[in-house]
């Protein structure tokens, strides 16, 4: 059947029953028998359904076979004559035995009451007329809702009418995302449980959404209470997310946290109505299309969060007036086109668009981002040129900077060595050549140092032994050369060093045995000469030991042995891969022989 805008009947606007323009008229009949016995149920007393009464059991009978019998020269008036009846008999019959207490509208009250709300809802642009009438549709299940639920609230008083269009769109949201009628299977288990809407407590129970309706917020300061935060994260909810998420329908709505669920569809357009916003979490769902232009003007946002979806197109032009968003986290998404101007975001904090199809070059006016803690471009191949030497000079409160995985070219400015507060560092898996910046030395509180998998050339700097707090030493799969820098012993607190396939030459300095915290230290593919010293047998923390593919010799120590385990292993240790070239080094505990 195909739905049509509601009709009028009487000079009333009828929005609770579909029409049907479909030839079958079988389909006709038998949907119009159908609603003519459903009435008849709640209009004859002393039927079978009402009472068992024999007698009056045998006139209700004889009644509905008189009915039957002027169904088919009735069949041909169009449903909109008279669509209310059975609209308005099933909805008082489902309500009723839920015993809401509430009054229970009559037929003239409830066709008088529905064309007020209605007309509330459309003349506040909220839903098309249209839309309403649709049956089976959120918009109409939440009509129906609001005008059986709220029956003594006037329709006259301005926040009153602001009431009932947050009941209206709170309710739209609900069926919209899979939320199901609770009278319907009024089951603990569909309360609380494995479905759509795992925790769907309270909601529809009462009208009164400010009460107690999970994960509805409100501003109890307020004569009538408005709705501030919708917080629904991890509840499941499925579905897509309805334009009723609208200004007019929340007018002082700050926060809207909807992250990990299984949402889908596009992302409405309407929440860019919201000027009050704070936070916009849509993180991990299943939310396809652009990003709405319309957020540009969400000048009150402080956090964007839309990463792990499936997001396309670009990043919106005019995000640069959202000039009080904090934090941006778009990441891993299938978003393309060149990173837009950033240049208003001065309060940005936190940056990551990581994991997406972006192209062209590291724009230059990032660097004027002067409160930025956090900056991830990363694993996006498509981004090209070299780094911009402006980030050192303006980042000074930048701790992470990721742009590992992308196509940059070039050196590695000396100018990054200004970033003091820089915790996190990685560039690896690009086209990076040159020598490693001595100025590095400077990055004091650095952790993590990931520069491997690129074109670097000349010595490891021997400044890198002043980073006292670096955890991780990534420098492998490069072309650097000369000695392993025997001041590398001074790193107390480093965890993991890979110098593994570069052209490092000379002997392995016995002072790597200094470094107790080391866990995975990989010297393969160079070209080492000499014995493996024993001072590395002090490193009992150690997991993974590589010296396979140099000119080392000699045997390896018995100190170093006793750290192994695994089914070579002749220790009790924590080695599990302690690999050398078993023909030049003699091993007996090694994990493997190259």
């Amino acid at each position: 059947p195909s739905e049509t805008a509601p009709q009028s009947t009487n000079g009333s606007m009828q929005y609770l029953v579909d029409t049907d323009d479909s030839d079958d008229q079988e389909g006709q009949i038998a949907e119009r028998e159908s609603h003519i016995g459903a009435g008849l149920c709640l209009t004859v007393r002393g039927v079978c359904c009402a009472s068992p009464d024999m007698w009056f059991c045998f006139l209700g009978l004889l009644t509905l076979a008189v009915v039957a019998f002027v169904v088919p020269m009735n069949i041909m008036v169009p449903k909109s004559s008279k669509p209310s009846t059975t609209v308005w008999s099933n909805e008082k019959r489902r309500f009723n035995e839920w015993q809401f207490a509430v009054k229970i509208l009559s037929e003239a009250e409830y066709e008088n009451r529905s064309n007020q709300i209605a007309k509330l809802i459309t003349s506040s642009g909220l839903t098309d007329a249209d839309v309403i009438s649709k049956r089976g549709s959120a918009q109409n299940r939440a009509f129906i809702y609001v005008t059986f639920m709220t029956p003594e609230v006037d329709l006259w008083d301005i926040e009153e009418e602001e009431y009932l269009l947050q009941l209206y769109g709170l309710t739209t949201l609900y069926y919209s995302t899979g939320g199901f009628d609770i009278w319907d299977n009024p089951t603990s288990d569909t309360i609380l449980g494995d479905h759509p809407w795992s925790n769907s407590f309270a909601w529809l129970i009462t009208p009164d959404y400010c009460d107690s309706w999970f994960g509805v917020i409100c501003d109890e300061e307020e004569i009538r209470p408005v709705v501030k935060s919708l917080m629904l994260d991890g509840n499941i909810l499925e579905g897509t997310l309805p334009q009723e998420l609208h200004e007019k329908a929340f007018p002082n709505l700050e926060y809207i946290s909807l992250s990990n669920n299984t949402l889908r569809g596009t992302v409405p357009s309407s929440i860019g109505t919201f000027y009050h916003l704070k936070l916009l979490s849509l993180r991990e769902n299943q939310l396809t299309g652009s990003i709405p232009a319309e957020f540009s003007a969400l000048v009150n946002l402080e956090a964007l969060y839309m990463d792990r979806n499936a997001l396309t197109g670009s990043i919106p032009i005019d995000i640069g007036k959202m000039n009080k968003l904090k934090e941006v986290s778009i990441y891993k998404n299938i978003l393309s086109g060149t990173i837009p101007p950033m240049a208003g975001l001065n309060n940005l904090q936190l940056l990551y668009l990581e994991e997406n199809y972006l192209s062209g070059s590291i724009p230059d006016d990032i660097s004027g981002l002067r409160k930025l803690t956090d900056l991830r471009l990363r694993s996006n191949a498509r981004i090209s040129g070299t780094i911009p030497s402006t980030l050192g000079l303006g980042l000074s409160n930048l701790k992470s900077l990721y742009l590992d995985r992308m196509n940059l070219s070039g050196s590695i400015p000396s100018e990054l060595g200004k970033l003091t507060n820089l915790e996190d560092l990685q560039l690896y898996d690009n086209s990076l050549e040159g020598a490693i910046p001595y100025e590095l030395k400077f990055l004091t509180n650095l952790k993590r140092l990931y520069l491997d998998t690129n074109y670097l050339q000349g010595v490891i700097p021997d400044g890198l032994s002043k980073l006292v707090n670096l955890h991780s030493l990534f420098l492998s799969e490069n072309t650097l050369v000369g000695s392993v820098p025997t001041s590398l012993g001074q790193l107390s607190a480093l965890r993991d060093l890979r110098l593994h396939k570069n052209s490092l030459t000379g002997s392995i300095p016995s002072e790597v045995g200094d470094l107790l915290a080391l866990r995975i230290f990989t010297l393969s593919n160079n070209y080492l000469t000499g014995e493996i010293p024993k001072e590395m047998g002090n490193l009992a923390d150690a997991r993974v030991l590589q010296f396979n593919e140099n000119k080392l010799y000699g045997t390896m120590p018995a100190a170093i042995c006793k750290l192994t385990k695994g089914i070579n292993g002749k220790g009790l240790g924590l080695l599990s891969s302690l690999v050398a070239d078993c023909m030049e080094v003699e091993c007996m505990c090694c994990h493997a022989c190259v």
